[in-house]
């Protein structure tokens, strides 16, 4: 798994910079591909739970779909991880077994908003909820689930990821 200074030496690193303004659909899915086979997302994150590799890969995530600038228009915004993570929370809350209908209503939730705004930081993002969220199975693996999630917000925030 790269570590973010590995990103940073990586041409993605240089391609996020560029991409702060309007993408057509096209740029948006190469950087997405590239990405995603630069930072694989790994199904033992959600099976198994924490390790040093998906920390790794949440800082290089976080730090790709945060702002590069003032300017930049394909980030991430704050407020919607945020809405999402705290749907997440909420559940884990309540407890995964008896919030699974809200749980199920996740990913709709997230498409609808990826859908909205199509941008390089919300569908990057949808792409690795989708991909943990399969993995999704019992109590377990939604708490390794939060985790991961968690990990992302930070790294976003550090990351200058604001409204």
């Amino acid at each position: 798994m790269p570590t973010v200074d590995e990103y940073y030496r990586h041409p993605l690193c240089e391609r996020r910079k560029s991409a702060q303004k309007n993408l057509n659909e096209g740029e948006i899915n190469s950087l997405i591909h590239d990405f995603l086979n630069f930072d694989r997302f790994e199904p033992k994150w959600i099976k198994e739970g924490s390790s040093a590799e998906m920390i790794n890969a949440c800082e290089v995530l976080g730090r790709f779909i945060a702002p590069v600038s003032k300017e930049d228009k394909q980030a991430l915004t704050k407020s919607q991880i945020r809405n999402v993570f705290g749907e997440i929370k909420r559940i884990q809350m309540k407890g995964f077994e008896n919030e699974k209908k809200d749980f199920y209503l996740l990913k709709p939730k997230v498409a609808y908003n990826a859908g909205r705004h199509n941008k390089l930081g919300i569908l990057l993002f949808k792409r690795y909820f989708d991909l943990a969220y399969d993995c999704v199975e019992n109590t377990s693996d939604y708490e390794h689930f939060c985790d991961f999630f968690e990990a992302i917000l930070a790294y976003h925030t550090a990351y200058g990821g604001k409204d």
